[in-house]
């Protein structure tokens, strides 16, 4: 779940490993870097679930609809793709059209695709 520690502590336990002859004592004291990164891991999980819950618990309406404010903005950009140059030829102007990049695509296809599965979980939970 968290690489990102594995690899951070890993060359630290090879040091351990290198440096301390007693194959012993350096396995005591990796084992005790693993522990240190579970409880590290634990704190991450912990602290996230707190900004969740706190997300949850407020009052301030706009950032609980922050995930739908992201699909109506990708909404909008894509109407302006594909409409305006229609609008641009039927009243002869001369508005550049837009271009959404590939990697909006990406991108607001990830958050839209979260957003509907997180929203699918929790109203079958209710």
């Amino acid at each position: 779940m968290f690489d990102w520690i594995k690899q951070a502590i890993s060359p630290i336990k090879d040091l351990v490993s290198e440096a301390i002859t007693d194959k012993d004592k350096a396995l005591a004291i990796n084992a005790k870097i693993d522990e240190l990164e579970n409880q590290l891991a634990s704190k991450i999980i912990d602290a996230k679930k707190e900004v969740m819950v706190a997300e949850l618990k407020q009052d301030d309406k706009y950032t609980k609809r922050a995930r739908p404010t992201v699909v109506y903005a990708g909404l909008s950009f894509i109407f302006l793709q594909f409409v305006l140059p229609y609008v641009n030829y039927f009243l002869s102007l001369e508005l550049p059209a837009p271009t959404v990049p590939g990697e909006f695509w990406l991108a607001w296809g990830g958050a839209v695709g979260v957003y509907a599965f997180s929203r699918s979980k929790y109203e079958k939970g209710k």
